[in-house]
C-alpha cells in the first residue's frame, strides 16, 4: 500500500512538472510570437515610411523634370527672341537721325565782317576756289529724319525727310530772313515679292530727293554727279550678274 501511494505521488509530481514546463514553454512561445509581431509591425512601419520617402522623392524628381522642361522652353524662347532682335538689328529697322550744321564769322584787320566763301582766299578773289576750309561766314543747318523697316515677307520700306536752312545774318532771331525748305521727302519700297527676273530685288521710290548714286567732293563744291528733283524711279534693275541699270524721272534737276 505504501508503494502504491509513493508511486501515485511520483506520478503526480511528474505530471505537475510536465504541466509547469508545458505552461512555461507556451508562455515563451507566446512571448516570442508577440516580439515577432512587434518586429513585423516595426518592419511594416519602416516599409511604409520608405514608401512615403520614395513617393516624395518621385514627386520631387517629377517637379525637377517639369522645371527643367520649363527652363528649356524658356531658354528656347529667349534664344528665338534674341535671334529675332538680332535679325531686326541687322536689317536696320527703326528711326534714324542725321544732321549737319555750321556757323562762322570772319573779320578783317579792321575788326569788321569780311566776305567769305569757297571761292575766296586770304588774298581775295584772285586765288581761285579753295573749297570749304572754314572760310564760310554763314549759318547752315541740315536735319535728316529717316525710318526703315523690313516686313515679314522680306519687303523693305524707307521714308526720309530732310529740312535745311541757311542764314547770312548774325542775329539770334532770323525768321524774317530764313531760307527754311524741305530739300528731300520721299519713300522707297524694295525687294517686293511680286517681282521676278530683272526686277527681282529692285527698289522703287517716289517723292523729292537727291539721287542715291550722286557723287561729289563736298568740301570743294564739286558736283561730279548730282541729280535731284521731284519724281520717281527704280534702282538695281539687274539684267545679269554684271549689268545693272537705274531709271529716274524728275521734274527738276537743279540743286
Amino acid at each position: 500500500m505504501y508503494q502504491k501511494s509513493k508511486l501515485a505521488v511520483m506520478i503526480a509530481l511528474l505530471v505537475g512538472t510536465a504541466s509547469a514546463q508545458a505552461a512555461t514553454d507556451l508562455s515563451s512561445i507566446e512571448s516570442r510570437l508577440a516580439a515577432m509581431e512587434q518586429r513585423l509591425q516595426a518592419a511594416e512601419s519602416r516599409a511604409q515610411a520608405a514608401e512615403k520617402r520614395a513617393t516624395v522623392a518621385e514627386n520631387k524628381a517629377q517637379q525637377l523634370a517639369s522645371q527643367q522642361q520649363q527652363t528649356q522652353a524658356t531658354t528656347k524662347e529667349v534664344a528665338a527672341r534674341t535671334a529675332r532682335l538680332e535679325s531686326k538689328a541687322d536689317k536696320q529697322n527703326g528711326f534714324e537721325f542725321h544732321g549737319y550744321a555750321r556757323s562762322g564769322l570772319l573779320m578783317n584787320d579792321s575788326a569788321s565782317s569780311s566776305k567769305s566763301g569757297p571761292y575766296l582766299t586770304p588774298a581775295g578773289e584772285t586765288g581761285g576756289a579753295v573749297g570749304r576750309l572754314g572760310n564760310e561766314a554763314d549759318t547752315y543747318v541740315e536735319l535728316n529724319l529717316e525710318h526703315r523697316q523690313t516686313l515679314d515677307n522680306g519687303t523693305t520700306t524707307r521714308f526720309k525727310a530732310m529740312l535745311a536752312d541757311g542764314q547770312k545774318t548774325y542775329n539770334d532771331w532770323s525768321a524774317d530772313s530764313s531760307d527754311l525748305n524741305i530739300r528731300q521727302a520721299f519713300a522707297e519700297l524694295g525687294n517686293l515679292p511680286g517681282f521676278d527676273g530683272p526686277l527681282k530685288g529692285s527698289t522703287w521710290w517716289a517723292g523729292k530727293r537727291f539721287d542715291r548714286d550722286n557723287f561729289d567732293i563736298h568740301w570743294l563744291d564739286s558736283d561730279v554727279v548730282f541729280l535731284a528733283g521731284t519724281g520717281g524711279g527704280v534702282y538695281d534693275v539687274k539684267w545679269n550678274d554684271g549689268l545693272r541699270s537705274n531709271f529716274t524721272v524728275t521734274a527738276s534737276g537743279q540743286k
